[in-house]
C-alpha cells in the first residue's frame, strides 16, 4: 500500500508540475499577446495621428487657396452671411466696393448696405426669405457704402446648405 501511495504522490507531483508549466505558458503567451496588441494599437495611433495631420494640412491648404481665389476676384464683392444676415466672411473686393474693412463689418447685419427706406420696409429680411425659399435671388438695386454714398449693384443671394441639406447661411455677390 505504501508503494501505491508513493506512486500516487509521484503521479500527483507530475500532474502539478505539468499544470504549473501549462500556467506559465499561458501567462507568457498572454503577456506576449498583450505586448503585440499594445504595439499594434500604438502603430495605429501613430498612423491615425499622421493621417489626421495630413488631412489638417490639406484642409489648411484648401482654405488658403480659397481665400486667395476670393481675394483675387476684383469685380465682385463676395461675402457670406449667417442665417440671420450677419456678415461672416469678407473679401478684398467687398472692402474696395463697400468701403468697410473686414474687422469693421464681420458680425454686423447686412442691412447696413441698404438705403434707409428699404430697411424701414424690411427689404433685407424679405430678400433672405426669398433666397431661402427659392435657393437663390437676383436683383439690381441701390446699395449704400460705408461713407453713405449709394451705388447701383447687380446682386445674387444664394442660400447655402450643409452636406445634410440643412440651411447654414447665404452668400451675397454684388457687382457694380
Amino acid at each position: 500500500m505504501h508503494a501505491k501511495e508513493v506512486g500516487l504522490r509521484i503521479q500527483g507531483a507530475a500532474l502539478a508540475k505539468w499544470r504549473v508549466q501549462k500556467s506559465r505558458m499561458a501567462l507568457i503567451l498572454g503577456a506576449v499577446l498583450g505586448l503585440v496588441t499594445t504595439a499594434v494599437a500604438g502603430v495605429r495611433a501613430v498612423r491615425s495621428g499622421a493621417k489626421r495631420r495630413v488631412a489638417e494640412a490639406v484642409q489648411r491648404d484648401n482654405e488658403d487657396q480659397y481665400r486667395t481665389l476670393l481675394n483675387e476676384v476684383h469685380d465682385y464683392a463676395i461675402l457670406m452671411l449667417d442665417l440671420k444676415g450677419h456678415v461672416v466672411t469678407w473679401n478684398s473686393s467687398a472692402e474696395r466696393i463697400k468701403g468697410y474693412g473686414a474687422q469693421q463689418i464681420i458680425g454686423e447685419h447686412f442691412s447696413c448696405f441698404f438705403p434707409h427706406d428699404d430697411i424701414k420696409r424690411g427689404r433685407p429680411e424679405e430678400i433672405l426669405r426669398i433666397a431661402a425659399a427659392n435657393g437663390r435671388h437676383e436683383e439690381q438695386s441701390m446699395r449704400v457704402r460705408k461713407d453713405g454714398s449709394q451705388f447701383v449693384a447687380s446682386i445674387t443671394y444664394t442660400a447655402l446648405k450643409d452636406a445634410a441639406g440643412r440651411p447654414r447661411g447665404f452668400s451675397e455677390s454684388p457687382a457694380i
